[in-house]
């Protein structure tokens, strides 16, 4: 019996904290475009972003890292390379409107 609830409270504390990921947190990814890449994407059900320089850029969560690894299709990480979804702060020299762009 104490092994049964060791096991099982073993597993809840590694398992569970792989469900409670934040869902806020997303990466831009990209794939290379070809025909078998796509028909797999098309079936994986994922947030499609756009297509640009032969390649399919892909908004993927946790789960959607694991859908890849299993199709076993390579992906770049394209996060970094685009604009951030939220600013991060509010500067009296850039305005609200970015850098540049001061209306004040």
């Amino acid at each position: 019996m104490k092994k049964a609830i060791l096991f099982i409270t073993t597993f809840c504390l590694v398992f569970f904290p792989l469900e409670a990921q934040d869902y806020w947190n997303t990466e831009i990814i990209s794939v290379e475009k070809d025909q078998e890449t796509v028909k797999k994407l098309m079936e994986m059900d994922l947030d499609l972003l756009m297509e640009g320089n032969n390649r399919v850029y892909i908004i993927v969560g946790f789960n959607d890292f694991l859908k890849l690894q299993k199709e076993n299709i390579p992906y770049t990480l394209e996060t970094f390379n685009f604009y951030p979804y939220k600013q991060k702060e509010v500067s009296l020299q850039g305005g609200i409107n970015g850098r540049y762009h001061s209306y004040a």
